[in-house]
């Protein structure tokens, strides 16, 4: 079983009467070659046992890998059941065969139109000026606000804010501020912003002056954005 959230596929396999100690999972889509849970699970079934999937596009990259994966379970007798179809392959019969070949055309060939529609979509977008990708959490403004943050430093040299405190001041993780950093080399910064207070400033500020600062501050990035828009 592979996939990026396998938890749905987790209980249809329990309800299909799979064990927690046989269900097999790796964290990523079908496509990708680095699948060594899948290797664990093709190496345990004997001849009599039952290898049970959910769909056969989490199982395999290509009609290729399907068809080796299918050799290997028919060297041993093993029954092949998928359960999204409802069917139990037999590869030892001609019409077992063929069934599973068609099945494994079609996952191939509904791979490839997602990815199809997918790169289209992309293409489409990037023609309008648009990008792919989540939209920032952070406007421009903030964005510069964050950068203004960053880079402040004291007398001596050290910043004054980590990337957690930013973080936490805008309310969006730290990913998402080094993400806005590394975007922008100068992010623009508010008309309106008040600046920042000198190094000499900073050393004679404690904490509880410092963080109404930094109220203040996003306060006025607030407003510049409410006028912008």
């Amino acid at each position: 079983m592979l996939d990026q959230n396998p938890d749905s596929q987790a209980d249809k396999l329990t309800a299909a009467g799979c064990t927690d100690g046989h269900i097999y999972v790796d964290r990523a889509t079908g496509k990708h070659a680095n699948r060594p849970e899948l290797r664990t699970a093709l190496k345990v079934p004997r001849k009599g046992d039952e290898f049970t999937i959910t769909k056969l596009d989490r199982l395999g990259r290509s009609i290729r890998d399907l068809y080796e994966i299918a050799d290997s379970l028919a060297e041993r007798e093993v029954r092949f059941t998928i359960i999204d179809t409802g069917m139990t392959v037999n590869f030892n019969d001609p019409f077992g065969k063929m069934f599973f070949g068609r099945l494994a055309l079609f996952a191939e060939f509904e791979r490839d139109l997602i990815a199809m529609r997918t790169n289209e979509g992309l293409a489409a977008a990037r023609a309008r000026g648009r990008t792919g990708g989540r939209k920032s959490k952070l406007t421009p403004a903030a964005i510069g606000q964050a950068r203004l943050m960053y880079e402040a430093k004291d007398a001596k040299g050290k910043r004054l804010h980590t990337v957690a405190e930013i973080a936490s001041a805008f309310n969006v993780t730290r990913g998402t501020i080094y993400r806005a950093l590394e975007r922008t080399e100068q992010a623009p910064i508010p008309a309106q912003l008040p600046p920042l207070p000198d190094d000499s400033t900073f050393t004679d500020l404690g904490p509880a002056t410092h963080l109404q600062g930094l109220a203040d501050l996003l306060s006025a990035g607030a407003k510049a954005d409410q006028e912008e828009n």
